[in-house]
């Protein structure tokens, strides 16, 4: 009997403990203020908000930590009202399900290995341009990332020489970075807007930017990857997978890019696969300079009502191929139409607002396996 004691204490004693929950609002120290709540919390605590009244509070944290609703609730931050998250030591750090009127939420990535998670995530508008969900890491720690399922109406008009994106990650450290960004819906209006941005210099950055609807995104892309930038030097490396995405711009102008991506220096390895894109001024666009190499293909893709269908400037090494792509109503620049492309109506509902296919259409089931 003592042996089966002694087994048992040792075995509790080896249970790791339970994260810590706290309700707000609940019992204190979760009874006054949501900010009071969360800086009683300790480092991978999950703060849940059960409020379904507008909260006139801008939260913050810098410990890894949760805050996200309760089941059954919907809490939102009343207009100017922003989430800030600070990471200074190796964690978790998430936001979900949080309406935002008017504001933004912005991560940055100072110190330490970090996982984070923006997920389910509304806004309805953004202040002044800033992007309503943007991840900044000049760390030399590694970074995981997941931006998912999150419905933004984003608007910027006024071209200041800055990119005004929707969603940005903007990577300048030197250490690794591997993320996805998917399933996000992205209302991108205004001539100066972008809807996705990924930005690295000298990282080794790989990002999954997957099953999104963008409408709008006219001056730099609806999905814009950029690796470098126009001046400095540097050996980082980006690769991309754009895969399965729906874009549609407001616009045709001279700069309304569906899916770009550019390379200053370093590396580009950019995988577009199964995209859709109507009513750009070019469907794909790719940019690799002299100091740059750029690898890649673009197949499978749906590119129509466009008046570039693709379009590729590759004046660094390395090469982008393209094969079986449905191309309808543009042309190509830079390169040739590769093996399978087809040039015929797809037959969309509507172009370009929308992309999906009518009953009998030859884009079905045309692709490449």
């Amino acid at each position: 009997m003592t042996i089966h004691r002694w087994i048992l204490a040792s075995a509790l004693l080896m249970l790791p403990a339970l994260a810590q929950a706290l309700l707000w609002p609940g019992a204190a120290p979760c009874n006054a203020t949501l900010q009071a709540c969360i800086n009683s919390a300790s480092a991978g605590a999950t703060v849940e908000l059960a409020s379904n009244t507008p909260i006139d509070e801008s939260p913050n944290f810098a410990i890894p930590l949760t805050l996200r609703a309760a089941s059954g609730f919907a809490p939102q931050l009343l207009a100017g009202r922003v989430i800030t998250v600070s990471i200074n030591s190796a964690g978790t750090y998430a936001v979900e399900g949080i309406l935002v009127q008017r504001g933004f939420v912005s991560v940055t990535h100072n110190s330490g290995n970090a996982t984070v998670r923006l997920r389910r995530i509304r806004i309805l508008e953004a202040i002044d341009g800033a992007a309503e969900i943007s991840l900044y890491s000049p760390s030399n720690a590694s970074l995981d990332y997941e931006i998912a399922e999150n419905d933004l109406g984003f608007y910027w008009n006024t071209f200041d020489g800055g990119i005004r994106a929707a969603i940005q990650v903007l990577d300048n450290g030197t250490g690794n970075a591997n993320g996805s960004i998917h399933d996000n819906r992205v209302n991108a209006s205004g001539n100066e807007s972008a809807g996705i941005l990924v930005t690295t210099r000298d990282h080794a950055h790989v990002t999954r930017v997957f099953g999104n609807w963008i409408r709008g995104g006219n001056r730099y892309g609806s999905i814009y990857l950029r690796q470098g930038s126009l001046t400095g030097s540097g050996g980082g490396s980006l690769t991309g997978y754009v895969l399965n995405n729906i874009v549609t711009p407001f616009a045709r102008s001279g700069d309304a890019y569906g899916i770009a991506a550019d390379a200053y220096f370093g590396a580009l390895n950019l995988q577009a696969f199964n995209n859709t894109v109507t009513g750009a001024y070019s469907g794909i666009n790719v940019y690799i300079a002299a100091a740059a190499s750029g690898n890649g293909r673009i197949a499978n893709n749906l590119l129509a009502g466009n008046i570039l269908s693709i379009a590729l400037t590759e004046g660094g090494t390395g090469s982008i191929s393209n094969d079986h792509n449905l191309l309808f109503g543009g042309s190509i620049s830079g390169t040739t139409a590769g093996s399978g492309t087809i040039s015929i109506d797809p037959r969309l509902r509507g172009a370009p607002g929308n992309p999906w296919l009518n009953a009998g259409s030859p884009a079905i089931d045309a692709g490449d396996s």
